[in-house]
């Protein structure tokens, strides 16, 4: 996790390079974690659906969604 945070903390990424590096994760929680914090450091983010793909359960979708309108 800091490996990737730290390769993305001063450089914008695209949606799609969020999720190849979410779905690296073994843990659910780390890919929610991941999604999270680069949601920031996004250039596309009306593209951030595509992030969706990595989770398994309906609940991780839910709660990334839901952490993505707070920033609205």
């Amino acid at each position: 996790m800091n490996i990737a945070k730290q390769a993305t903390r001063n450089r914008l990424i695209s949606s799609s390079q969020v999720a190849q590096i979410a779905g690296l994760f073994s843990f659910e929680s780390d890919r929610l974690a991941f999604a999270k914090y680069a949601y920031n450091f996004t250039y596309d983010k009306n593209n951030y659906y595509l992030v969706n793909s990595v989770f398994s359960f309906n609940s991780s979708k839910n709660e990334l969604n839901q952490y993505i309108m707070q920033k609205f």
